[in-house]
């Protein structure tokens, strides 16, 4: 965990303030709210062919944008990317995965004008990592620039210096001006939407009251009932995004829900649907789970994702279950959830898990439990889980609904609702295994959508 001092000598002053204001006192009220809100239904987006799979003619060079990547975050996004990268890579085109990185400036030997950066290979792929000298005010989630000077010199000494065919960005926020530099040098490049920030910039749609949000208004909901320190201006914020977006070549989504609400917010843009592929990590090989005994959770302790109110609805089943509660979060958080958990003997806490020990996990559980209490777009640990044979009890809001067949690899609940929790947990301790459907689309899948869509925009060598 980094110190306050170390948090502060990366961020600056006004905005470790800001993060902290918003973390402890902002959050707080959004996702402690005891506040019952109606979840809002978005209109449905016009379905968008994929092109079709050509049999591959020359490999080309790709780079992959990400906020974050491994080995230091390995959240949703950074799978996605790591997937893709590795599996463009496998298929013969070259690839260099770029990313933001936290560390001390010290530690970083290479650097273009005001941006520093290093390189090194994770699991085979070339990563560049990079950080500002200073970082700029609300860099990671609110700060859409497409101006900024430091980020486009940077990219344009790469962009010279490897002229990629194609460059695929997994989260534009604070690439903006990358993006910009691509369009300059007539590199095409497509956009991955893996959760909502390219609009809200608390890319969840909880606005600052707890209650779900219906829409951005084109920045004029944010500014009324989020406004923030942070983004000075969400009219100009709302207007970066939508020309990022119109300048792409591509936009996709991992799942009709995101889907709809994107063309909601932005409706001259329809976005590709291509559901993330599966690792060939998460085999179905044991069975399908026929006899529910071990349920756990696996991810990020945080509010929004729900843990209180699981372990909460957990202690009221009766029986010889147990709970596995794989993650880690902030202290005060993890303070709370043992407090809920009370002397319980059934519930364990194991501390985070590593990514490549993802498959045994759920080899060796019988029930997933997603219990979010926001808008998940995907949601990897459901399909995976579902993948290697484990049933899945989740919130029946977002993109969830879409993998879970109720009764036959799962069962969905109310998001928030306690009751409807506990209800869903004791209709998986009767699960028979009947009729488990596992498919889930393949990261082999998934690439050759994407190289399907690269190689309209690749012009032939």
């Amino acid at each position: 965990m980094k110190t306050l001092l170390s948090i502060c000598r990366y961020y600056g002053l006004k905005g470790t303030a800001a993060k902290v204001w918003e973390k402890y006192v902002v959050d707080r009220k959004r996702f402690h709210t005891d506040a019952k809100t109606e979840v809002p239904t978005f209109p449905p987006c016009p379905e968008r062919e994929l092109p079709v799979i050509k049999e591959r003619v020359q490999p080309f060079c790709i780079y992959y944008l990400v906020h974050y990547f491994y080995p230091n975050r390995q959240g949703g996004t950074e799978r996605f990317v790591f997937n893709m990268a590795r599996a463009q890579q496998e298929k013969g085109h070259r690839v260099k995965v770029f990313t933001l990185g936290t560390a001390d400036c010290n530690e970083y030997p290479f650097s273009v004008g005001d941006i520093l950066y290093r390189t090194f290979l994770f699991e085979g792929l070339e990563v560049v990592e990079f950080r500002y000298r200073k970082t700029p005010y609300g860099l990671f989630y609110k700060r859409i620039d497409p101006n900024d000077r430091s980020m486009h010199r940077f990219a344009m000494y790469f962009l010279k210096q490897d002229c990629p065919d194609m460059v695929h960005c997994a989260y534009p926020q604070p690439m903006a001006a990358f993006l910009q530099a691509c369009t300059e040098r007539e590199i095409p490049y497509v956009v991955t939407l893996t959760d909502f920030n390219i609009f809200c910039h608390y890319a969840t749609m909880v606005d600052r009251q707890g209650h779900f949000c219906p829409g951005c208004k084109q920045g004029r909901r944010c500014a009324a009932v989020c406004k923030t320190n942070t983004v000075p201006d969400f009219s100009q914020r709302y207007r970066y995004a939508a020309e990022l977006l119109q300048k792409a070549a591509a936009v996709s989504v991992p799942s009709e829900f995101v889907a709809s609400v994107v063309h909601q917010e932005f409706p001259e843009v329809v976005p590709y649907v291509i559901p993330h592929g599966i690792a060939p990590e998460f085999s179905f090989s044991r069975g399908p789970v026929n006899r529910v005994k071990a349920f756990a959770y696996v991810g990020t302790f945080s509010e929004l994702k729900g843990i209180h109110m699981l372990i909460a609805a957990f202690r009221r089943l009766s029986g010889a279950y147990t709970l596995e509660l794989y993650g880690t979060g902030t202290d005060a958080y993890e303070r709370q959830l043992k407090q809920l958990a009370g002397n319980d003997q059934r519930v364990h806490f194991r501390g985070p898990v590593a990514f490549k020990r993802m498959p045994e996990i759920y080899r060796t559980h019988d029930c997933i439990v997603v219990p979010s209490l926001w808008y998940e777009t995907y949601n990897f640990v459901v399909r995976e889980a579902i993948a290697t044979g484990c049933l899945v009890v989740a919130s029946q809001m977002g993109a969830m609904p879409e993998a879970i067949q109720e009764g036959k690899n799962g069962f969905l609940f109310k998001a928030g609702d306690e009751d409807a929790l506990l209800n869903a947990l004791e209709c998986a301790a009767r699960f028979s295994g009947d009729g488990f459907p596992s498919r889930q689309p393949s990261t082999i899948e998934e690439a050759s959508k994407y190289e399907a869509i690269y190689r309209q925009y690749v012009p032939i060598k």
